[in-house]
């Protein structure tokens, strides 16, 4: 009689056990958290299917080993090439709401999303997590942000890692560099009227992460526009086109150019849009060439 009443109790302790167990489970599958708008979002259940509306958030799926997971891209994600292959949901003229709906995401990742777009995904119980990294330490945080979200936070740290060690081992080739002999670096995001790229954005940081100084590190806006005599005036020792409405040969016989260092040492530069305007694992990328670039001899 004994046996069987501690048997019993056993059992009964083995199932309260395992309902905590479970209750457990439920709540830590209803997931808040604040994206980089400040928007609060609740993520339910475990994230299996997941749309990308920016190339750069694909990027960062895509390294965090979440490729798998990914039903969704836009028109402009290319990158890895896997990309390419899956199902398109939007382009330029934004996203198409009946093929996301359709795909039936757990999540939405994206750059910028308007007010009709996110009420309309909420409508049909579909979070959406906006990540707008302007700076390296805000990639890093979009990272993480994409890995808790995902349920892949040991990934994002070691990515986040990787990245940094990389990052901090061009920092550490040119930390010796005098000031006055840092490279000025002109990048170029158009060329109709010039503009240019100021302090507060992710590729200020890339200049000066490779150890380079940024034209328009003075600039009260983030995205500049320069006269040509503005850019004669400031004679950069490089010039990087983040575009592809000009070659550099074209670029070289603009009005004066040819009294710019840039131009009499052929350190005129069309560069790889997409590693350099996508705020994302790539950046690492974007750092080590410039550095490399700008001082060969570093690197040798």
């Amino acid at each position: 009689m004994k046996k069987n009443i501690r048997v019993l109790l056993i059992l009964m302790l083995s199932i309260a056990l395992l309902a905590a167990c479970n209750t457990n489970k439920a709540r830590a599958n209803d997931l808040k958290i604040t994206d980089q708008m400040n928007r609060e979002i609740t993520i339910k259940g475990e994230v299996t299917k997941i749309v990308s509306l920016a190339p750069s958030a694909t990027e960062m799926l895509f390294a965090l080993g979440l490729g798998e997971r990914v039903v969704g891209v836009t028109d402009s994600c290319n990158y890895p090439e896997e990309s390419q292959s899956i199902e398109k949901v939007g382009g330029f003229k934004g996203p198409n709401l009946e093929k996301i709906v359709a795909a039936e995401p757990n999540v939405v990742f994206s750059s910028t999303v308007s007010q009709e777009t996110v009420e309309a995904l909420d409508q049909a119980g579909i979070p959406v997590v906006v990540l707008n990294p302007q700076n390296i330490e805000s990639i890093y945080q979009a990272i993480e942000l994409m890995g808790k979200v995902c349920n892949s936070a040991e990934n994002a740290d070691q990515l986040v890692n990787d990245i940094t060690a990389r990052v901090n081992a061009v920092k550490e080739k040119v930390a010796n560099i005098k000031d006055e002999d840092k490279k000025l670096v002109y990048y170029e995001v158009w060329h109709e009227p010039p503009m240019t790229v100021g302090p507060n954005t992710f590729l200020h940081e890339v200049i000066v992460a490779a150890g380079g100084k940024n034209l328009a590190e003075d600039s009260k806006t983030d995205w500049p526009s320069l006269s040509t005599e503005q850019i004669v005036e400031r004679n950069p020792d490089i010039i990087l086109l983040g575009h592809g409405g000009q070659k550099a040969e074209e670029t070289e016989l603009r009005t004066g150019f040819k009294d710019i260092k840039a131009v009499q040492n052929k350190k005129v530069k069309a560069v790889d849009v997409d590693v350099f305007s996508r705020p994302g694992p790539r950046i690492t990328e974007a750092i080590e060439f410039l550095a490399e670039y700008m001082y060969p001899e570093l690197f040798k």
